[in-house]
């Protein structure tokens, strides 16, 4: 089971550990720190291209998943096609969605939250997916380009969400 969480890590980070993460400023060694500490707390981590946000992601996960916690990483484009198919194939079961509704313990992996194109529908879903995160006390870990204020004023999520976002995560630049 655990080899089978561990092949969700794509190829390029497949190797993401902690140890082998080189912070090159304080606020990357801030982030490298916070996460190797507590890996099952809540982090929103935002920063330019290529600083290091998924390396760390995979890594806290990694972690995680050696530990026996309950979790996936998903990217946007995953995240939202899972949701769509649940929406139209009646059969289908989303395996995020299922852990959220079930789970005591569960750490769900964002990459790339800033990679949508918000419709009515993607903001209604998102914001029901992290608002049941936020009620059911589980954990999130979140990478982005743009800051929440960005985000916001962008219209790349929707308010609701990104204050649910706020009120989970520990907001850190990288």
């Amino acid at each position: 089971m655990t080899h089978d969480r561990l092949a969700e890590i794509p190829e390029r980070y497949r190797n993401s550990t902690f140890e082998n993460y080189h912070p090159k400023n304080a606020q990357q060694e801030k982030a490298h720190s916070l996460l190797q500490e507590d890996p099952e707390g809540s982090y929103f981590l935002h920063g330019p291209y290529d600083c290091g946000k998924t390396h760390l992601l995979h890594a806290q996960y990694r972690t995680l998943v050696l530990a026996g916690v309950a979790c996936n990483v998903r990217t946007t484009v995953d995240l939202l096609n899972e949701i769509q198919r649940m929406e139209f194939d009646q059969d289908f079961l989303s395996p995020v969605f299922s852990q959220v509704r079930t789970r005591s313990r569960y750490h769900l992996f964002w990459d790339d939250a800033d990679k949508v194109k918000i419709t009515d529908f993607r903001a209604q879903a998102l914001h029901e997916l992290i608002d049941l995160i936020y009620r059911n006390c589980l954990s999130l870990t979140i990478t982005s380009n743009f800051s929440l204020k960005e985000l916001e004023e962008l219209e790349k999520l929707p308010p609701s969400v990104i204050r649910r976002i706020d009120a989970m995560c520990k907001v850190l630049e990288v």
